[in-house]
């Protein structure tokens, strides 16, 4: 499985590289730190599984989002926030799930596992 880490907290994308190593076997983990970074993305190295921090800076999420549909058209988007009011924005762009940073990292693990098996 191949997995990209978006978000600009160096933290968060540690936390989730950990708890992704911890729990899956052959895994393979890309970060970006900026949205840029996720249009770079080429397809013939496109992830199975995007966490893309909602929050992230960005002049335009859903044009973000559409060109992240565009090179990776096979990837689950799952949308990770603070803020749980992003949720609906989120899942109405288009994203598979929504997960709540607020959240314990075991909430994690399950839909996680889910994206994974499709």
């Amino acid at each position: 499985m191949r997995v990209l880490i978006a978000d600009d907290d160096l933290q968060v994308r540690r936390a989730l590289r950990l708890l992704i190593e911890q729990h899956f076997d052959h895994v393979v983990i890309e970060e970006a730190a900026a949205a840029e970074q996720l249009l770079e993305i080429s397809p013939g190295n496109s992830p199975d599984l995007i966490l893309l921090d909602w929050e992230l800076p960005v002049n335009n999420r859903s044009g973000l989002f559409r060109g992240i549909r565009n090179k990776c058209p096979e990837a689950a988007v799952v949308a990770l926030s603070a803020l749980p009011e992003s949720r609906k924005e989120a899942l109405a762009c288009g994203c598979r799930a929504f997960i709540s940073k607020n959240d314990p990292p075991e909430a994690f693990i399950p839909l996680l596992r889910a994206m994974a098996t499709g």
